[in-house]
């Protein structure tokens, strides 16, 4: 498989958050089937290939009915699930500290999940990812990937309100600009309203974490 979609569910469920808060609204849901038609509809529009994979990364606790029901939902939804246990996805703290030392809840990342994701796609001329992720730290390992992939294509979809704002000064949200790199940005930002389709309902977050990068075909 060299076409592929991943999202950042991690990232997703936090938008959700900022979303939420930014209607005034207890919660706010991420329609994860209209997004999937959303990333099919930008690959179509703008010349891609159709995917091969939509790739769905979540931090999981494999003790929880809640996530193990949004799990199977993603994929009735058409998507392989890539499930990290969520302890491994605690983003590194300072040497001497530990998480909730400070009281604050711990931030979760799927980056290096994603950047992994991009090099195993590197040897391949026309391969093919469209990533929705706010990370910042995805980018050099997708302006590799550009660079590997003379005859493929690079994205990143995402809400520009909400992405890290270190991508601006990269110009990517023009998409022009010198450290651009080749790599391509959607705004989600217009399709806001069809992907969280105005409701105010909740979303959450078992298999082994790893085993959908052998159907890559590495």
């Amino acid at each position: 498989m060299r076409r592929i979609s991943v999202c950042d569910c991690p990232s997703l469920f936090s938008a959700s958050e900022a979303i939420a808060k930014r209607f005034d609204q207890q919660r706010a849901s991420l329609d994860y089937g209209v997004l999937r038609r959303q990333m099919s509809s930008i690959r179509s529009q703008y010349g891609w290939g159709p995917s091969e994979m939509d790739l769905a990364i979540v931090s999981v606790d494999s003790k929880s009915d809640t996530q193990a029901r949004f799990i199977a939902a993603l994929e009735r939804f058409g998507y392989t699930v890539d499930p990290v246990d969520y302890r491994h996805a605690f983003v590194s703290m300072p040497p001497g500290r530990h998480h909730g030392d400070d009281g604050d809840r711990s931030v979760i990342s799927v980056a290096s999940r994603i950047a992994f994701l991009a090099g195993l796609l590197a040897r391949y001329p026309d391969a093919q990812l469209l990533v929705v992720s706010h990370s910042f730290e995805i980018f050099p390992a997708l302006q590799e990937l550009a660079r590997r992939t003379p005859s493929g294509r690079v994205g990143i979809a995402y809400f520009s309100s909400l992405i890290d704002f270190r991508f601006r000064a990269t110009g990517i949200l023009d998409n022009k600009g010198p450290l651009h790199g080749g790599v391509q940005f959607y705004d989600l930002e217009e399709a806001l309203p069809e992907l969280f389709g105005g409701a105010s309902v909740s979303s959450a977050e078992r298999r082994n974490g790893g085993e959908v990068y052998a159907k890559i075909g590495l």
